[in-house]
């Protein structure tokens, strides 16, 4: 009993924290900001939102949980986990497609990680719900590991036309975290 509390606490400790990031982003960005953790290693956890300005915006339940590879957010943490956590989620994660952009097996999930570990940053792009697209990055630990990331979510058509100033607010909120943690 002891333990879940303390994983309550700590993840309501992390919102509290990422959430003033979070409203900053969504503000500058007019879109739907996240905080995502994973939850049990092979799915993603949604901990926090804050709705954008636009009309039409992607609106996530807190709580609600997805197969990793299927969101940004999951992809960055994923990335920057252990080789072994990675085998873990390779084997317990179902690679049935969401949609026809999903990742549909290990080796394209393992090149995914490949890309977002040297660009700094994941990006669903239609992998989890058609028309929308979300751009993630991590927080990492000081010896290098994910323990949450944030993200940018809205429509495709969007993101994709913003998709520099997005990674910017992502980079700076990620920085501004780090400085403040470490």
């Amino acid at each position: 009993m002891f333990s879940l509390g303390m994983i309550a606490y700590n993840r309501m400790e992390l919102v509290s924290f990422v959430h003033p990031y979070l409203t900053e982003m969504a503000e500058k960005s007019g879109e739907t900001c996240h905080a995502s953790i994973l939850d049990d290693g092979v799915h993603v956890m949604f901990i926090d939102r804050v709705l954008g300005t636009s009309f039409l915006k992607m609106d996530t339940a807190i709580g609600f949980r997805f197969y990793a590879h299927c969101t940004a957010t999951g992809k960055a943490i994923l990335a920057f986990q252990s080789e072994q956590a990675v085998n873990q989620y390779i084997r317990r994660a179902e690679f049935k497609p969401v949609t026809a952009q999903s990742i549909k097996d290990a080796q394209s999930l393992l090149r995914t990680l490949d890309e977002i570990r040297s660009k700094g940053y994941a990006c669903d792009n239609e992998e989890a719900e058609l028309g929308l697209t979300c751009y993630a990055m991590p927080l990492l630990d000081s010896s290098g590991h994910a323990y949450a990331a944030i993200s940018i979510s809205g429509p495709t058509t969007r993101m994709e036309a913003n998709c520099d100033r997005h990674l910017n607010l992502l980079s700076s909120a990620v920085s501004k975290i780090s400085r403040t943690i470490t």
